[in-house]
């Protein structure tokens, strides 16, 4: 049996925190990038990345600058980046503001990224 341990998390908080250990698989970014087992007696992993088909390069270029001008709207709020999301997180902020923020973004961000394969949630 192969054991993977997948996460939400960057690839290298992930190796910092269990990387070294022996027989385990690793995913960060909820499965958008993938490690392989380490092997006995190897030490350094390889990061597999799946784009999925998107430019993410060109979707980050056009998405942060719109979630700054929310980040600083939004006490508390931030911004994540993997190798295959951005997150918006207004989960320390006021509960009535960051939601009615959410829904302002989610369109405004529909409009930018109309052209790229990607979901908002």
């Amino acid at each position: 049996n192969v054991v993977y341990v997948v996460s939400g998390d960057t690839e290298n908080n992930i190796e910092n925190a269990i990387g070294g250990i022996e027989g385990l698989g690793l995913a960060s970014g909820n499965g958008g990038s993938i490690s392989l087992p380490l092997e006995s007696g190897k030490v350094e992993r390889k990061w597999h990345n799946s784009n999925l088909g998107v430019d993410w390069d060109a979707v980050k270029n056009i998405a942060l600058p719109i979630l700054s001008k929310y980040t600083a709207r939004a006490n508390g709020s931030y911004v994540k980046l993997t190798s295959s999301s951005i997150g918006w997180s207004y989960y320390s902020c006021d509960p009535e503001w960051g939601s009615l923020l959410a829904s302002h973004l989610v369109v405004e961000m529909e409009n930018e990224l109309h052209g790229f394969d990607i979901r908002l949630a």
